[in-house]
């Protein structure tokens, strides 16, 4: 099976710098070439976010460009060496202080996609007209939701909605999900920051995805972030199988 990525990041409306990171190890081919696409959002209100998204998506790359084929034992150390990469600059700069960092990837192996999370820039999945979300944020709101304590709609505009509790490269908050599943033609992944997310609900993205070519995808979805508010960087990738 074939397949088409795409990549952008932008910085946002309100933003003074991007602190997002993403990687794309092709933009097509066929999936026996193991790809894998990464994206990362550098801890806002923290200095030197863009450092630790950049540390971690070069880390996690390399690592995973030396798993042929790819594994979800591989994807998951590849989120290890990135939380370990963060603490070793942080002990080498002290000037770069709580920085850290969350990430999202996606790997490829045949008929194979493993997804793996730190915090809450997610992993979508559109298949047969229909949007489902793969991955889980590690996030406040998000644990008040599983207690039934909140609906995701009021996790929304919810205060603490930017409270992660996933983080690469904070002592304490390092954790990861990883997800298998088996892949078929016609599928688009969407991995995305929370510059996206926070924009657009999950409603609105499906309904952009089902308008729209995968090859515009991307474009549509961050003109329709920037022009629900574009409060934070935005970064995006999409991939879509072919025959």
């Amino acid at each position: 099976m074939r397949f088409r990525a795409w990549g952008v990041t932008d910085k946002g409306y309100y933003r003074s710098n991007n602190e997002d990171a993403y990687f794309l190890s092709h933009a097509e081919g066929d999936l026996n070439s193991f790809p894998f696409f990464i994206v990362a959002d550098g801890l806002g209100g923290h200095a030197w976010g863009e450092v630790a998204s950049r540390l971690a998506v070069e880390k996690a790359a390399s690592v995973l460009s030396e798993q042929k084929p790819p594994t979800p034992e591989a994807l998951r150390k590849s989120f290890e060496e990135a939380h370990l990469n963060i603490l070793r600059a942080k002990k080498e700069n002290p000037e770069f202080g709580e920085m850290g960092t969350t990430m999202t990837a996606l790997s490829f192996a045949g008929d194979l996609a493993f997804v793996g999370n730190c915090g809450d820039s997610r992993a979508y999945l559109f298949r047969e007209g229909e949007l489902r979300q793969i991955t889980r944020d590690h996030s406040y709101v998000q644990e008040l939701v599983d207690s039934s304590l909140i609906t995701k709609k009021e996790a929304r505009y919810h205060p603490y909605r930017n409270v992660v509790t996933g983080v690469l490269g904070l002592e304490g908050s390092f954790r990861t999900d990883i997800f298998s599943l088996e892949v078929k033609e016609g599928d688009v992944f969407l991995l995305a920051t929370d510059g996206l997310t926070e924009e657009l609900s999950d409603e609105l993205i499906q309904k952009v995805v089902s308008s729209n070519p995968p090859e515009t995808l991307l474009y549509e979805l961050l003109s329709q972030a920037l022009d629900h508010g574009g409060q934070d960087n935005i970064t995006l990738i999409v991939v879509h199988l072919l025959t």
